[in-house]
């Protein structure tokens, strides 16, 4: 057992979860991670709710946090971890959500999602 498996197992660990709960696990900022996820709380069902970021506002300030000119940007988007946030999580979510809106907007938007889901069954 290596890398994101061992990780995710961990993760959930710590959170001593039950099978008949719901777990949720913030910061999920790559696709491996969320399919390690996925196969270690099966047979229970995994959703990837994503909060979507103005990246390119979001770069520009992690940039003059680190000193980063603005012409080295695509460097910083050219890194996995961008790479996955910016598209690859967007595109597998079951959910994508503006983390632009207030608090209060985003848990709404959560909750009716859940909620219509399990109407459906």
């Amino acid at each position: 057992m290596r890398g994101n498996d061992w990780l995710c197992r961990q993760v959930i660990a710590t959170a001593n979860w039950k099978r008949d709960r719901d777990l949720v696990i913030d910061g999920v900022r790559h696709v491996s991670v969320f399919e390690a996820i996925k196969l270690i709380v099966a047979p229970t069902t995994a959703l990837l709710v994503h909060l979507q970021l103005d990246f390119r506002g979001e770069l520009d300030s992690r940039g003059e946090r680190r000193g980063i000119a603005p012409l080295s940007r695509p460097e910083l988007e050219a890194h996995s971890t961008e790479r996955d946030v910016i598209a690859a999580l967007p595109a597998v979510a079951d959910l994508v959500v503006t983390a632009e809106w207030p608090v209060e907007q985003i848990v709404a938007a959560i909750y009716a999602f859940l909620n219509e889901r399990r109407a459906k069954g």
